[in-house]
């Protein structure tokens, strides 16, 4: 049964790609900066997030795509704090995963295959500053999923046990506001249980790079990021 969580926001899987380095500082606040933004400093990007089908139920918004840089650790002089959070989703009524430092922020993106331009993404925009998990449980159960590169590899793919791997949450941006800011994303890793048969290249467009010069090579799917509900949270002593 789908989860309320997912009348707005879709599933995504997210396929790494071969890096392509780009720093870029701005700043970020969120429901956890109580005291103000927080500079944020990618150093590449690593990650192109497709809409997804999962368990035969198509996505909603196929051209609302997700481009992921890795961020540089927080400076040693200003940690972030140890941090509990609750919440819920399909998977879920209410697991609880104890987040770390943020290492991910997600943009809002258009991607497109060689042949094609990316498209704007379109409105609500929210960009997604990813905690890691420190400790959570295994979703020990196997989800199919389908999305535009499965479909270039002719079939859907069946993925699981799911490890908890980082927590979305919305942000604002240098000031601009978030899109959907009751949406969360719970994002699980898993191992691929079968490489890329045929390269897959893409272009992307997104704040950071309106439309990148060069064709992006697809290294393979690695994550799924679900919508959720956060429930409670607080920080916790280091």
């Amino acid at each position: 049964m789908a989860h309320e969580a997912e009348k707005d926001v879709d599933h995504y899987k997210l396929w790494i790609l071969n890096r392509l380095g780009f720093e870029r500082t701005v700043s970020t606040r969120g429901q956890f900066d109580n005291t103000g933004p927080r500079p944020q400093t990618t150093i590449a990007l690593d990650f192109i997030g497709n809409p997804v089908a999962k368990d035969g139920v198509a996505a909603q918004f196929p051209e609302r795509h997700l481009t992921g840089y890795t961020l540089q650790p927080p400076i040693p002089t200003v940690p972030e704090p140890r941090r509990r959070v609750v919440f819920s989703n399909q998977f879920t009524p209410g697991s609880e995963w104890h987040i770390g430092d943020p290492q991910l922020l997600l943009l809002p993106a258009g991607k497109s295959f060689p042949d094609g331009k990316p498209a704007d993404p379109t409105p609500p925009l929210t960009h997604y500053l990813c905690y890691q998990v420190l400790r959570g449980d295994i979703v020990d159960r196997e989800v199919q999923l389908q999305d535009q590169f499965d479909d270039v590899i002719g079939h859907p793919e069946i993925e699981g046990p799911l490890y908890p791997a980082f927590f979305g949450v919305p942000v604002e941006k240098n000031g601009e506001p978030i899109g959907n800011a009751q949406v969360h994303l719970a994002i699980y890793r898993f191992q691929a249980r079968e490489g890329l048969p045929v390269p897959i290249f893409i272009r992307t467009s997104d704040q950071f790079i309106p439309l990148l010069p060069i064709l992006l090579n697809v290294a393979g799917p690695s994550m799924l990021a679900v919508p959720s509900y956060k429930l409670d949270w607080n920080e916790e002593p280091f």
